[in-house]
């Protein structure tokens, strides 16, 4: 706050004008005023009025003089008073217990977060498993009913069906180094067709390169092209059917 200086109080004339006057004073006040002084109007007369009948006109410099001359007659500012050390244990103690209580509040929230994801976890890895365990009894079963006819109708080759099984039964895809029942289920869907063990082999690698070939990112040459083709509506089939 500044001190309420009002130029008309001064009693001498000056060669300065009121706003001028007004202006240094509130320079003063704002930046090199003592801070013990009190922000009280009287103070603020006293100085204008000293700075005048000794120095001849107001400025930082002949405020920051008067002030030194006007010592005791100038009201200063109420100084807090020095606290006892029961104050200063009593403060000490309050601001520990604030900040044990936060640091308590924060592990709260943080303990919280951990034992959501943890359970968010959970449940990703459970219904993983499922879907897991799914596929998985999917291929014991397209392993259990595959077969190859024989040449004689109404019998099964069983040499045949054993190799070709056992083909099929080495089929195991892993995903980051685990096996994964769900993409090998994919392979041996595709190799499943093979009347032959050279067959089923060459089958499941061309089934296994077209998954990985699948997995990689898209590049921007590829997006750019796939964006540039042409989407056909029914009423483009309709036309290209008649």
């Amino acid at each position: 706050m500044i001190p309420r200086y009002n130029p008309n109080e001064v009693k001498q004339q000056s060669i300065q004008t009121k706003d001028e006057m007004l202006r240094v004073f509130n320079v003063w006040a704002g930046k090199h005023m003592p801070s013990n002084l009190a922000n009280t109007t009287d103070n603020a007369v006293l100085l204008a009025n000293h700075c005048h009948e000794t120095y001849g006109f107001i400025s930082i410099a002949n405020l920051n003089a008067s002030v030194q001359d006007l010592a005791g007659q100038l009201e200063l500012a109420p100084t807090a008073p020095k606290k006892t050390a029961e104050e200063i244990d009593a403060d000490w103690r309050a601001k520990d217990l604030k900040q044990r209580q936060q640091a308590e509040i924060d592990n709260r929230v943080s303990f919280d977060e951990r034992a959501k994801k943890a359970e968010e976890a959970k449940k990703q890895a459970e219904a993983h498993d499922k879907i897991e365990a799914t596929a998985q009894a999917q291929i014991n079963h397209l392993l259990a009913n595959f077969t190859i006819n024989s040449t004689i109708p109404g019998k099964i080759d069983t040499t045949k069906t054993d190799e070709c099984v056992k083909a099929l039964s080495n089929i195991r895809i892993n995903r980051g180094g685990k096996y994964s029942a769900q993409l090998t289920l994919k392979i041996l869907q595709q190799a499943y067709y093979g009347e032959s063990e050279g067959e089923i082999v060459r089958l499941a690698e061309k089934a296994t390169l077209a998954l990985i070939e699948a997995s990689k990112p898209e590049t921007d040459a590829e997006r750019m092209s796939r964006e540039r083709r042409p989407v056909l509506s029914s009423s483009h089939l309709h036309n290209y059917a008649r």
